[in-house]
């Protein structure tokens, strides 16, 4: 689905990735994981045209997207979330759904609603349809970016640290939302994430990055016992 080739990307003086190539599967999670500074959020902006790459290419479904604006991208079919949420916070919890449905032209104002009401129910947030954004909790704000998200009806979605600062049952329902989005609605998921224990238990493959290189790519288990992995970020062979 997604082929990443080549990717590099400087700041001024500063190279923070530094020829990145990895691949992604359809229907599959897959984690991204690496110390802070290692390149991650920034692949993610190049992946959904914030940035653009300095040189290397990236395809999806077959197509060039690097050098397209962000709206274009998400027409395509890959939507995100934000490490910082970042809803609209003065507006309901139903018209930041909304906002996801406007990226398909082609829909009435009754089906846009329709969609966003049904959204708003699956993650749980039907009863605060009509609250502002602003005035939720941090979990429920997190669970309406993933709605805003799939409003667009993507088949790639970037999640960007969605468990940070989640206690551990709010982290138990949000890696449960994950995987029942992946089966409900066939999406495939890219995933950063530094909480170990979840990232580990809950995706297919990790591309593990270090000082803007990819220095693994594998399974699970397979990744959790890379010297090189363990030396660079795990500093342990367990993980919490």
């Amino acid at each position: 689905m997604l082929a990443v080739s080549n990717i590099r990307k400087a700041f001024g003086g500063l190279t923070v990735l530094k020829g990145v190539d990895f691949e992604i599967e359809e229907g599959k999670i897959i984690g991204l994981i690496g110390p802070n500074g290692a390149g991650k959020t920034t692949l993610f902006n190049i992946l959904s045209g914030i940035l653009r790459a300095d040189s290397g290419t990236v395809l999806f479904r077959g197509s060039e997207i690097h050098r397209l604006a962000p709206f274009e991208i998400c027409r395509r079919g890959i939507a995100r979330t934000y490490q910082i949420v970042r809803p609209f916070k003065k507006m309901t919890c139903l018209e930041n759904v909304l906002v996801g449905t406007f990226s398909k032209r082609k829909m009435s104002k009754q089906s846009r609603v329709s969609k966003a009401t049904a959204l708003l129910q699956l993650l749980g947030l039907q009863e605060l349809r009509d609250h502002a954004a602003g005035e939720i909790t941090l979990i429920q704000q997190k669970q309406l970016e993933l709605a805003r998200a799939l409003a667009s009806e993507p088949s790639l979605i970037l999640l960007d640290e969605i468990l940070a600062g989640l206690n551990p049952k709010e982290v138990q329902l949000a890696t449960a939302m994950i995987q029942g989005i992946r089966k409900q609605f066939g999406v495939t998921i890219l995933w950063i994430e530094h909480l170990m224990g979840a990232i580990m238990g809950n995706t297919d493959r990790i591309v593990v990055l270090c000082n803007g290189k990819k220095i693994s790519d594998g399974k699970p288990n397979t990744v959790a016992t890379d010297k090189t992995v363990i030396e660079a970020y795990l500093g342990d062979s367990t993980y919490a």
